[in-house]
């Protein structure tokens, strides 16, 4: 499997016995790298062949792969877990089907979907540390590989983390993408209709815009919180009202940390810097509407 476009599609074919098997390796991944073969026959009872044909399909499609040395083991890839929160999203009526990639970023993919309705949905897949059929395939020898599934876990934290910040923040009026469900390392959103500020080219009113992502800031500090990593590529904007919905929270933190006032100044300042940049905007006026919103902390 090459995309996760091709990944959801494979749901549709996957049966019962890759199902149970996926969901082992992912049991047993938090306690094992690989998972022996010998463990694998006995939690399952499948047959020793059932067992290889099942594996073997589920290595052909690049979702595990399986080692003989220096024992019969099987390692879960990304793409198998990914395979796994597919289908139960689907069993549970949530995700009915996956469109093209939106967005791409250092610890996370996102995807055009839909639900059992129709209705347009957005997935936000998490992908710290991911491991793929390349980067084991590239080794010399598959025993020598040192891979952790440290990365299973640490991706569950951030999507259930990013969940409870959403939730948490649109409920309280900031403007934030609508969560809908989180399951595994995969977060559903409400669709996102629109374009980064940083690859917005011409704003009429860039003052106008600057002063409507300073409001949604103040509204975050306001309850508590701050992004911590703000910048033009986690500002989206609506297609036709250019409303700016502050994206990316699992790493949100709250007003009360030490580095609090620090982290507002940084958030601040990196959007300036990108409105005189990009847009030739004054730097003085900018802060002067920083000052207005009554954040001038961040400008001491």
């Amino acid at each position: 499997m090459s995309t996760f476009r091709d990944t959801a599609e494979y749901v549709r074919n996957l049966s019962e016995g890759e199902y149970i098997l996926l969901k082992y390796l992912e049991r047993y991944s938090k306690r094992f790298e690989r998972v022996s073969l010998r463990l694998l026959k006995k939690v399952t009872k499948f047959s020793d062949e059932y067992l290889m044909a099942i594996i073997k399909r589920l290595s052909k499609e690049g979702f595990v792969i399986y080692f003989e040395q220096p024992y019969e083991s099987v390692m879960l890839l990304t793409s198998g877990l990914d395979l796994l929160a597919l289908k139960r999203l689907s069993d549970k009526g949530v995700v009915a089907g996956v469109g093209r990639q939106i967005g791409v970023g250092k610890e996370s993919d996102v995807y055009d979907a839909i639900d059992p309705s129709g209705t347009r949905i957005t997935l936000k897949v998490f992908r710290l540390g991911r491991i793929s059929f390349k980067d084991v395939s590239r080794k010399r020898s598959y025993a020598s590989i040192k891979l952790s599934h440290k990365w299973i876990w640490r991706n569950y934290a951030s999507a259930k983390r990013e969940y409870s910040n959403l939730s948490m923040l649109y409920q309280r009026g900031v403007s934030v993408p609508r969560p809908i469900y989180q399951l595994m390392h995969i977060l559903v959103m409400e669709a996102l209709d629109g374009i980064l500020l940083h690859d917005l080219r011409e704003v009429e009113q860039p003052y106008i815009l600057f002063r409507s992502i300073m409001y949604e800031v103040k509204k975050t500090w306001d309850i508590g919180f701050v992004n911590g990593d703000l910048s033009e590529y986690n500002i989206f904007l609506q297609w036709d009202s250019l409303k700016p919905i502050l994206i990316d929270w699992p790493q949100a933190f709250s007003r009360n940390d030490s580095n609090a006032v620090d982290l507002l100044r940084r958030d601040v300042q990196n959007v300036i810097n990108f409105f005189v940049k990009k847009h030739e905007c004054d730097s003085e006026k900018l802060k002067n509407i920083v000052k207005e919103l009554s954040l001038s902390l961040v400008l001491e």
